[in-house]
């Protein structure tokens, strides 16, 4: 039996000569068909290109997601990894594929189902949110007959996969430019720009930030948030409610439109002071206002949860808590590297202490991830992980203490 699934390729990272980390992502949801084991990883072959690898796919409860583990052997045992396999096939972080999976053989397809490193591939990797005329399409794919690539543009237009617009070809949403959920991912994005802005709704918000912060896939996000500008271009349509909020300043920083405020405003509601942030952590069990004693259980158990995370995931971890760093994880996978700040909370309330140096490492340290373990004493534990852009534009920050020194 055949079973198709849609995945996503994924970077954790860079190795030394740049080339990326990739993984292959799957929904659990959606990921039924595909060998995995809880807690584990299965052996499997991969279909790269015209080459058979041997790879694992492994899955953790953890996780809301099933991966193609990164490092790949070729049958003749050489060693290799699937970020050089993919890069050279000209797949890139964030781009979808379908996994076409036969027991423990899986053959991986581009995002609609065409061989990686064919010609049609070559072609579609060309084809993106942005119209192109067919000549640039060729020219990007490095492909020079127009006839037979007309012919397949022709085919991916009446399968639905993209649109002929006036300025070119673009991908097309599933249900031909204008997705049924336009108003949910709206809405979503509504809500986003909100908690990144807070009250300033005359700042700048990025839009990767946004699209981060609120889980979107980059197919989803974009054609949304382009039609919801105030110079939407020839992006797909969205409701009449929805247009007009933003305007692009630069690509991928924008600002609120006066209708845009208006709106984004009725979304927001008043920073929580110091004292209500404290009262709800309380109640919900947030991290550091239980008991001295309580607070390092809590906390022990957070960090053992994050270190066997990584650790599932083929990562080396190192604790380097007692340096005070600003952060508490030094981890390794390859050229990889992550500096984890973990957060426990005994309840579901996401709420707890953060240092100024913490903090500084959010700001600064590009590979700076939060982990808040919440229940973290609980069978039922769940791992939620933050980059430090992410963290900075979704928590509000307020003091809790001073410290009082002499005016000069």
């Amino acid at each position: 039996m055949v079973v198709v699934v849609a995945g996503t390729v994924r970077s954790t990272g860079q190795y030394a000569d740049k080339t990326p980390v990739l993984e292959i992502h799957v929904p659990v949801a959606h990921a039924a068909g595909l060998t995995a084991e809880r807690d584990g990883a299965v052996r499997v072959q991969l279909l790269l290109g015209d080459e058979w690898y041997k790879g694992r796919v492994r899955a953790t409860p953890e996780n809301d997601y099933v991966w193609v583990s990164p490092t790949v052997t070729t049958l003749s045992g050489e060693r290799s990894s699937l970020g050089r396999v993919l890069s050279n096939l000209r797949v890139r972080a964030n781009d979808r594929v379908q996994l076409k999976v036969r027991g423990s053989k899986i053959r991986v397809l581009d995002k609609w189902g065409y061989g990686l490193g064919t010609r049609a591939a070559r072609l579609n990797a060309a084809i993106g949110d942005e119209p192109k005329t067919l000549s640039a399409i060729c020219r990007d794919a490095r492909y020079h007959l127009k006839n037979s690539a007309s012919s397949h543009l022709t085919s991916l237009q009446k399968r639905g996969h993209i649109l002929h617009t006036p300025a070119g070809y673009v991908a097309a949403q599933p249900d031909g430019g204008q997705p049924a959920e336009d108003g949910v991912i709206a809405e979503r994005i509504l809500r986003g720009v909100a908690q990144v802005l807070g009250t300033d709704l005359h700042g700048t918000f990025q839009s990767g930030v946004v699209r981060e912060l609120i889980g979107l896939s980059q197919g989803s996000f974009t054609p949304i948030l382009k039609g919801m500008r105030d110079e939407p271009g020839s992006a797909p349509s969205v409701r009449a409610e929805y247009r007009g909020l933003f305007h692009m300043i630069s690509p991928g920083q924008y600002r609120l439109t006066d209708r845009g405020r208006e709106v984004v405003g009725a979304l927001s509601t008043p920073p929580p002071t110091a004292s209500t942030l404290a009262e709800a952590a309380v109640r919900g069990g947030g991290a550091g206002f239980g008991t001295t004693e309580n607070n390092a259980l809590v906390e022990r158990a957070a960090c053992d949860a994050v270190e066997a995370d990584y650790l599932a995931r083929g990562w080396t971890v190192r604790s380097v808590e007692r340096d005070r760093c600003g952060y508490d994880l030094h981890c390794l996978k390859g050229a990889a590297e992550e500096h984890a700040e973990v957060k426990g909370v005994g309840g579901t309330e996401e709420s707890f202490i953060i240092t100024a140096g913490e903090v500084r490492k959010a700001q600064d340290d590009p590979l700076f991830m939060l982990y808040v373990v919440l229940s973290a004493r609980s069978p039922s534990r769940r791992l939620v992980r933050y980059t430090g852009a992410v963290f900075l534009a979704r928590f509000a920050l307020l003091p809790i203490q001073y410290r009082a020194v002499v005016k000069p």
